[in-house]
């Protein structure tokens, strides 16, 4: 990345993102997608941890996962307790057709 193209990313990168610590990549796919009998239901296959957001920005920018989510907290355990949130919401039909469906 050339450093005039850093800083237009860092620029447009809102501050109340790059204040947060934690970041969580987490990918879902549909069950028939990797071969799992329940079809259409979401599964979560892995989630990654970063601590520095250029680099979770970069991992979630270049994932081959269309519906993945990066969720970004101030500490550990509020990005625990979003990650439990980011499960329910992919069981929830409104959350998946205001939040995912129209994106992909």
């Amino acid at each position: 990345m050339t450093e005039q193209v850093k800083q237009l990313a860092m620029a447009l990168i809102p501050e109340s993102f790059k204040d947060n610590r934690f970041f969580a990549l987490m990918l879902f796919y549909r069950g028939y997608e990797i071969g799992l009998p329940n079809g259409n239901a979401w599964v979560n296959t892995h989630n990654i941890i970063y601590e520095d957001h250029m680099a979770a920005l970069d991992a979630y920018a270049n994932t081959p996962c269309p519906a993945s989510q990066l969720v970004e907290a101030h500490s550990k355990e509020e990005l625990q307790q979003k990650m439990k949130q980011m499960l329910f919401n992919y069981k929830d039909e409104k959350w998946l057709e205001e939040n995912l469906y129209k994106y992909l």
